[in-house]
């Protein structure tokens, strides 16, 4: 009996590969002469496979076929059925990359394309438009423009929290008139971007009586303008004024140099810019006059509720 690995202390993995291979044999020891067999049988196919394929000149990969099936043999004579399985997938797969993918190649590569063309070629070329398309965009983009989200509310009611705009780079947007909104960089944090309107031009005077803008002597119209507060502002509704808390320096500076009779003159080469929602925006009152180099661009397209049609006005003509 030990000498056909049996031992009656060990007789379960004989039980085991007798109920996996052999299930019609009862007897145990018959169970294990088949296994010895079996094993046998593994060895000549190696011998063969390797002869044969030493033969044909397949090279390295007959190696593998006479491993795996000694592996396999091995396993079905140690009476475990993981070996054994093991093997065999492992075998499996060794066809697929040496022998399967020739055969299947011609059959995924030529025929099924070949039948499939005739269903697929229609949502083919729709799908292949449509990448061709995105990715025209995308470059497009990047040369020409980029998104923005509106991460605060004082372009209300032009543009709302969340809106998204497709701002056109500077170079491309024309020469900026009275009335743009325009995408800025913040004086104080180049790396932060806000959008505001323009209401001054170069040579422009600027005035706000009680929350009414002035622009050259003549009282403006403003449609896209709220108020968020009824109360006058002594700063904020008349300005020019005397700052209060929370200016920034370069207003301040540009308080002291260039207010003349109780109006604000634009520099050459700057621009004065404030909020639709003019009470609750931190604009050029705050932060001073931006300069050409400080405008990104000038919004094109509204992606949300915003309003198109305020995106430029002629303000003050």
């Amino acid at each position: 009996m030990e000498t056909l690995g049996l031992s009656p202390s060990n007789p379960k993995p004989t039980s085991r590969i007798r109920e996996l291979f052999w299930p019609a044999i009862e007897d145990e020891v018959a169970a294990v002469t088949a296994a010895r067999n079996a094993m046998y049988a593994c060895l000549f196919i190696a011998a063969l496979t390797g002869v044969a394929g030493l033969m044909a000149g397949q090279g390295a990969w007959v190696w593998v076929d006479v491993l795996l099936y000694v592996m396999a043999g091995i396993g079905v004579r140690q009476l475990s059925r993981a070996a054994a399985l093991t093997a065999m997938l492992m075998y499996a797969l060794a066809w697929l990359v040496t022998g399967g993918l020739s055969i299947l190649r011609p059959i995924l590569l030529e025929e099924l394309p070949r039948r499939a063309w005739p269903v697929i070629h229609g949502p083919f070329l729709v799908t292949l438009g449509l990448l061709v398309a995105l990715n025209l965009f995308a470059i497009n983009s990047l040369l020409f423009g980029r998104l923005f989200a509106v991460p605060t509310g004082s372009m209300a009611p032009t543009l709302d929290i969340g809106d998204r705009v497709f701002v056109l780079h500077a170079i491309f947007s024309g020469e900026v008139r009275r009335g743009d909104v325009v995408v800025v960089r913040y004086p104080a944090d180049h790396k932060e971007a806000l959008l505001k309107r323009v209401v001054g031009l170069p040579g422009d005077h600027i005035r706000i009586l009680n929350k009414e803008l002035w622009i050259n002597g003549k009282k403006v119209i403003e449609p896209y303008v709220q108020h968020a507060t009824a109360y006058v502002d002594a700063y904020r509704d008349n300005f020019p004024s005397q700052p209060i808390a929370g200016v920034l320096p370069s207003a301040i500076e540009m308080l002291q140099r260039n207010v003349r009779s109780g109006e604000l003159i634009v520099p050459p080469g700057c621009y004065f810019v404030m909020g639709d929602n003019r009470d609750m925006s931190f604009d050029s009152r705050y932060w001073g006059f931006i300069g050409k180099d400080e405008l990104l661009g000038r919004p094109v397209l509204i992606f949300g509720k915003g309003k198109r049609d305020f995106l430029r006005y002629p303000l003050g003509e």
